[in-house]
């Protein structure tokens, strides 16, 4: 099942467009993390839910509309947000371990990780006129230092990412702080929808 995903990019981490099965999830005991202890809990759940699940069924039929909101917790500027994310990939390489699915499930959420620091980078320079230049330069420089994170870009396939992600992953791993702010900038203020 894992591995029909993998031509995928990344991974999803929400339920929301998905349903279960209650008997599955009650058999096996599958719960939430709390959302304390990992951002991003739906993908813990979804993994050890799949793990049980048989079969899965993909649907086209649209059966929910989720409404984008600018104040949700997604959009919010979260000081720590790169780290939880770093927290949540160490915890899902783990269990994909214990799962034996590693092999077809490591690229995944590599690209899920280096989506997630392009997107970290793009918050820290939207919010530089709260947190001040110099400090969202340096929450930049300390994303592109991460040692998870460069071991993440060296390890991954880029082969479906779309040419201006690998822009910003080259300039990402080459701790190009400037470019990125900028490219953030240009992002954030002037190709708004």
């Amino acid at each position: 099942m894992f591995g029909q995903l993998v031509n995928s990019s990344s991974l999803e981490m929400s339920v929301w467009k998905v349903l279960f099965s209650n008997e599955l999830i009650q058999k096996y005991n599958i719960r939430f993390p709390s959302e304390r202890e990992f951002i991003s809990e739906d993908i813990i759940f979804d993994t050890e839910y799949y793990a049980k699940a048989n079969r899965v069924v993909m649907s086209s039929d649209v059966g929910y509309y989720y409404c984008d909101n600018e104040d949700s917790l997604t959009t919010k500027y979260n000081p720590n947000r790169f780290d939880l994310q770093v927290k949540l990939y160490l915890e899902l390489i783990e269990r994909v371990k214990r799962l034996k699915i590693y092999e077809v499930s490591i690229d995944r959420l590599n690209a899920t990780l280096i989506a997630v620091a392009r997107y970290s980078i793009k918050l820290e320079q939207k919010f530089s006129f709260r947190n001040g230049l110099i400090q969202s330069k340096r929450n930049i420089k300390e994303i592109c230092q991460n040692s998870v994170l460069k071991n993440a870009l060296i390890s991954f396939k880029s082969k479906n990412v779309n040419f201006q992600s690998r822009v910003v992953n080259c300039l990402i791993k080459n701790n190009c702080i400037n470019f990125l702010f900028g490219i953030m900038f240009i992002k954030n203020n002037l190709l708004k929808k």
